[in-house]
């Protein structure tokens, strides 16, 4: 990333996605399941608009994906999101390559809850 935005390596925090829920486990689940779920085609669509140097599409699917993301991750990722989605930043690609492989990392995690 051209900034000095650090990723670490567990990118799962459910502190947001507790509080939110009220700690309801049940719920909770639900909405890990349904993010691990939903989360990998909306993935391939960003890689083909990337793939395709589509900027603007890569920034609505990051939009799409924003509170998802920013809900079940740590803040460094959703900085990445958000960054992402706006454009900023010297290079945009490499911010969205990372940005996928942050996500699907985050989806590998939360499979092991």
């Amino acid at each position: 990333m051209s900034d000095n935005t650090f990723l670490p390596e567990n990118l799962v925090d459910l502190s947001k996605l507790q509080a939110a829920t009220g700690g309801n486990s049940d719920f909770m689940n639900k909405m890990i399941d349904m993010f691990v779920q939903d989360t990998p085609p909306q993935l391939a669509d960003l890689k083909i608009a990337l793939d395709n140097g589509d900027y603007e599409i890569v920034s609505g699917i990051a939009h799409k994906l924003k509170p998802s993301v920013e809900m079940m991750s740590c803040n460094e990722l959703g900085v990445l999101i958000r960054k992402v989605e706006s454009q900023e930043g010297d290079n945009p690609e490499s911010d969205a390559d990372l940005l996928v492989e942050s996500i699907e990392r985050l989806i590998t995690q939360l499979y092991k809850l």
